[in-house]
């Protein structure tokens, strides 16, 4: 039976999902084996689940074991996005641009500022738009300079809002840093399944507005009681930072932009 090949809409369906394709050898050009993942779901049709399929030049085989760090919806994640594919099992839609083929204002922008020297996925895939890779590194250098909140107030944000809608990449850069905002792995691991009794209640507050703001929910109620703790100027920078992260986390996404080669996914609860 003759292989098939998807049309142009292919791509995204094969990257959205909850079985793997693996990668056959491919003899003529010596592609290296790789995952991706199929929601048949989509359109794509079950017949050919059973198959050998080719997509964007390879040669795939349906596999029925699940993604590494794929999140159930029985799991102690919140599961909303479990439809997912891992970002270690997917493969980005746009190029990830080298440094060096940059324009040279432009360079440093695709650098980890708490990294030296390392170049994130996420922005070499911005990289794609240099203007709007200028944008988003300003906006959220704002953000993370100049929101009001603490280190550690600005991390429980950000991983509230990663955990909220399931963003692995933002979700697995922030770990760290929140360690050293002051998180305990334990706490990390809380915000993963959305357990807020270990924060006292000023930090509850800040759990609940930004799953609000990631939802589009936030009531008069809420946005009074989180204000009391934190004045305007705070309550405006929480608002920005959930805000600012929920629309990377969305390019994020869009893109299929992978955790960097050689990193493994954190996974949801650092505690072990």
């Amino acid at each position: 039976m003759p292989h098939r090949k998807w049309g142009p809409l292919a791509p995204a369906r094969l990257c959205r999902s909850s079985a793997l394709l693996t990668a056959l050898p491919d003899r003529m050009s010596g592609h290296r084996r790789r995952e991706v993942s199929a929601d048949w779901g989509s359109g794509v049709s079950t017949a050919l689940s059973a198959q050998t399929v080719v997509c964007r030049g390879f040669s795939y085989r349906l596999s029925t074991r699940q993604p590494p760090n794929a999140v159930s919806r029985d799991s102690a994640h919140t599961g909303k996005y479990s439809s997912r594919a891992s970002v270690c099992c997917r493969m980005a839609r746009v190029p990830y641009v080298p440094q060096a083929e940059l324009d040279p204002d432009y360079q440093d922008l695709v650098v980890s500022s708490l990294q030296p020297g390392k170049q994130l996925n996420v922005y070499s895939a911005l990289s794609n738009n240099q203007e709007v890779l200028r944008g988003m590194r300003a906006l959220l250098g704002t953000l993370w300079n100049d929101s009001g909140l603490t280190d550690r107030q600005r991390e429980i944000v950000i991983l509230t809002l990663a955990s909220e809608t399931g963003s692995e990449y933002e979700w697995h850069q922030h770990v760290s840093i929140a360690a050293e905002a002051g998180l305990e792995p334990e706490e990390v691991a809380a915000i993963a399944r959305d357990d807020r009794a270990p924060f006292p209640e000023e930090e509850q507050l800040i759990v609940s507005y930004t799953r609000a703001v990631a939802q589009g929910r936030v009531t008069d109620e809420l946005h009074e009681a989180i204000g009391e703790h934190l004045g305007e100027r705070a309550l405006v920078g929480a608002a920005s930072t959930a805000a600012g992260y929920l629309a990377l986390g969305r390019v994020i996404d869009a893109l299929a932009v992978e955790v960097e080669r050689g990193d493994q996914f954190v996974g949801w609860d650092p505690s072990g």
